[in-house]
C-alpha cells in the first residue's frame, strides 16, 4: 500500500527526505509553502510538486484524500530566541497558523498526524495551548502521542530538542517512539576539510573574542604557562568564547564551538554572523590566532604582531622563549551552508540540487527551518513498520 501524504509548511520537504530513506512507499498528494525560496529548494529536490500555497486560503475540499498529514507550522512565537507572542486562535501571529490546520484535518480526516516544533511548545507559556490543540483533536477521534526528542539522540552532532506529536485516528495499536541512542559522531565527522576564506572570522573578530575570553578571566597569562592547572583545552575554549553584546548577555549565536563537540541549536542565521563558530587546526600556518601547545592538545593563545598583549595583565611570561619552539595555527570560522544541511541530516546530494537554484542566506535558513531526517527516519519507521 502506497501512503499518500499532505505536507504543509513543507520547507525542503524533509519529511518527504525520512519517508524516502526508511523506505516506505508513499506518495506527496500535495504541499502547502509560501516561501518562494524554500519552494524552489523543494522542486529542485523532489521535482514535480503540486502546492496549494498559503494554508490561510487552502479551501480543505479542494484537496485530495491523504493518509499522513504533516504540520511543522512556525516557530517564531514560541522560541525562546523568537517573540514569544504565542499561537492563541485569531492572534494574528505567525505560531498561530497551527489553527489553519484544524479546518484541514476536520475535512480530510487522515488516519495519520505528525507535528514537530519548539520544545518550548510543551513549557509553562504554552503547554495550555499545545493541552487545547490535543484536545481538539481528541474530539476529532484522535489519539496523541507527544514526546522531547533530540538530534543527538539519533546521531546527529546537534544539540536540538524538538516536540514531536503523532496523532492516530480510531483504532490503532499504541504507538511507541523510537528509543534515543548514544552519539558516536561529532562535528569534527561533518565539517568540510576544505572551506573559502570567507567562512573565517577576520583579525578584528578574532581579537575581540579574545580579549573577552582575557577580560573575563577565562585566559590569564600573569602566571606561568607551565602550570598545568592554568592550560586552557579547546573544550573550555568552546564554552567560555562568545561575544557579548552592550548589555552583558552572551549570545548562542556567534559563539565558539569545538570541532570535537556538537553544535548548538541551528537557527536560520539571518543578520550578522550568526552561525556557530568552529575552532580549526590550519596546518598551512596561517598568521591568524597563535596557539602553543604546552600540554598537547592543550592550547595556549597569544595573538602574533597584534595588541591582545595589551589586555594581559602581566606580559613578562609571554616571552616566546618560555614557549614551545613549534607553535600550532588555529582559526576560527562558522559553519558553512552544508554543513548546516548536514546537521540536519540531509545528504550532499540533496543540499547541491539546492545550492544551484538558491543563495547561502537562503539555504542556511531554510536548514534551520527544517526537520532533522533521522529523527523523522525513527518516528516513521516505527509508525508504518
Amino acid at each position: 500500500m502506497t501512503l499518500r501524504v499532505f505536507e504543509s509548511f513543507a520547507g525542503v520537504g524533509t519529511q518527504r527526505m525520512a519517508l524516502e530513506r526508511a523506505n516506505i512507499p508513499h506518495e506527496v498528494v500535495g504541499i502547502s509553502e509560501i516561501d518562494k525560496f524554500a519552494i524552489k529548494s523543494y522542486e529542485a529536490i523532489h521535482k514535480e510538486i503540486h502546492n496549494y500555497g498559503d494554508i490561510a486560503k487552502i479551501d480543505p475540499k479542494e484537496l485530495p484524500d491523504f493518509d499522513l498529514y504533516t504540520y511543522s507550522f512556525p516557530c517564531t512565537d514560541l522560541s525562546l530566541s523568537g517573540k514569544m507572542t504565542g499561537m492563541d486562535k485569531g492572534s494574528g501571529t505567525s505560531s498561530s497558523l497551527l489553527w489553519e490546520s484544524e479546518k484541514i484535518i476536520r475535512e480530510k480526516r487522515p488516519k495519520y498526524l505528525l507535528m514537530e516544533n519548539v520544545k518550548n511548545l510543551v513549557g509553562n507559556k504554552f503547554k495550555k495551548g499545545f493541552d487545547d490543540w490535543l484536545a481538539i483533536l481528541e474530539d476529532l477521534g484522535y489519539t496523541n502521542y507527544w514526546k522531547v526528542l533530540n538530534a543527538t539522540g539519533f546521531n546527529i552532532p546537534q544539540n536540538r530538542e524538538r516536540v514531536f506529536c503523532v496523532s492516530i485516528l480510531g483504532d490503532h495499536e499504541p504507538y511507541e517512539f523510537p528509543e534515543e541512542s548514544q552519539l558516536t559522531k561529532r562535528l569534527t565527522d561533518i565539517i568540510e576539510p576544505s572551506v573559502e576564506e570567507k567562512y573565517y572570522l577576520d583579525e578584528k573578530r578574532a581579537t575581540r573574542v579574545l580579549k573577552d575570553m582575557i577580560e573575563n578571566g577565562k585566559l590569564n597569562f600573569s602566571q606561568d604557562l607551565h602550570d598545568p592547572s592554568l592550560q586552557v583545552n579547546a573544550t573550555q575554549v568552546v564554552r567560555l568564547g562568545g561575544i557579548i553584546d552592550k548589555n552583558g548577555k552572551k549570545h548562542q549565536a556567534g559563539s565558539i564551538y569545538d570541532k570535537n563537540g556538537c553544535s548548538p541549536t541551528l537557527d536560520t542565521a539571518q543578520g550578522g554572523w550568526r552561525q556557530p563558530s568552529i575552532i580549526v587546526d590550519d596546518t598551512q600556518g596561517f598568521d591568524g590566532i597563535r596557539y602553543y601547545n604546552t600540554y598537547s592538545p592543550t592550547l595556549r593563545a597569544q595573538r602574533s604582531g597584534l595588541k591582545t598583549l595589551e589586555y594581559c595583565e602581566d606580559k613578562q611570561h609571554l616571552d616566546e622563549s618560555n614557549l614551545e619552539e613549534s607553535p600550532a595555527y588555529i582559526r576560527i570560522r562558522k559553519l558553512t551552508p552544508k554543513e548546516y544541511w548536514r546537521l540536519m541530516g540531509i545528504s550532499d546530494e540533496y543540499f547541491n540540487k539546492a545550492q544551484e537554484v538558491n543563495s547561502n542566506t537562503q539555504l542556511y535558513k531554510q536548514a534551520g527551518n527544517a526537520i532533522v531526517v533521522n529523527v523523522l527516519e525513527g518516528i516513521f519507521t516505527n509508525l508504518f513498520k
